[in-house]
């Protein structure tokens, strides 16, 4: 069976909120609380014994992002999803620099969505997959200002640059490694290094960072050796609700 997860929804337009219950109802997420203001949803104590899982219903104001990390101080352990209108590039960051654990459109189906929620409380980091798409028209790209454009490689060594591209694909370690014909810790050691010559907090970043650059296009020698394998040229997002989410993996 199941494990029932309480939900509390956050949102100013009663419609949305009322909508999202509805859809919610016949799944595993009870939602327990609706509230346009965020103080109502923070007094609240979620039981103990139960996951808690915060949605949000995001415009295009930066106070969803000020929320985020207030509920995320207060309930450590809760996962925290916004629903935009949009997959701003930089909102993106923003809202995953606070700490949130997935990005959903408006756009999405109810069937997609409630797969993507799944996903979120299994552990994976969810974005918009035409954030995806959008990266592959030079047009739409649009870096995070706090980022150094001067040297596209940062000083990345080519092993790190080929574990970047699997960072795109969404590869999970235990996959770089054996694409790579390496050890897990080495991989688990590149990525930290990546991370920290990059000055990301995460996976998802570090795979935007590589994306805005273009890397995605550059044929690496790594990719010869996937073509060989099993399975090979598949990435996460090919996930059966992939056609509106991108799924970002956690690290091992």
């Amino acid at each position: 069976m199941t494990a029932e997860v309480h939900v509390y929804l956050l949102g100013k337009h009663e419609l949305f909120r009322e909508g999202l219950r509805r859809i919610l109802a016949d799944s595993e997420y009870n939602v327990r609380k609706s509230s346009s203001e965020l103080e109502d949803v923070m007094e609240t104590e979620p039981d103990p014994t139960s996951s808690t899982l915060f949605i949000i219903d995001c415009s295009a104001e930066t106070s969803e992002f000020d929320a985020t990390r207030r509920l995320r101080a207060k309930h450590p352990s809760a996962w925290v999803v916004l629903i935009a209108d949009d997959h701003d590039v930089n909102r993106i960051v923003q809202a995953f620099e606070a700490g949130v654990h997935g990005y959903l459109e408006k756009t999405m189906q109810c069937g997609p969505l409630v797969g993507a929620l799944k996903l979120i409380t299994l552990g994976e980091k969810i974005l918009p997959f035409r954030l995806i798409e959008a990266f592959s028209d030079p047009t739409r790209r649009v870096p995070h200002p706090t980022w150094d454009h001067g040297d596209v490689t940062h000083n990345l060594s080519d092993r790190e640059l080929e574990i970047l591209r699997c960072l795109i694909s969404g590869d999970a370690n235990k996959l770089m490694a054996r694409r790579l014909n390496i050890t897990e810790a080495t991989v688990k050691v590149h990525i930290k290094a990546i991370l920290r010559k990059l000055r990301v907090m995460n996976r998802t970043q570090a795979a935007i960072w590589a994306l805005s650059r273009g890397l995605d296009r550059v044929d690496p020698p790594v990719e010869k050796a996937r073509m060989t394998m099993p399975g090979a040229g598949r990435s996460r997002l090919n996930h059966p609700i992939g056609e509106t989410v991108g799924v970002a993996q956690r690290p091992d």
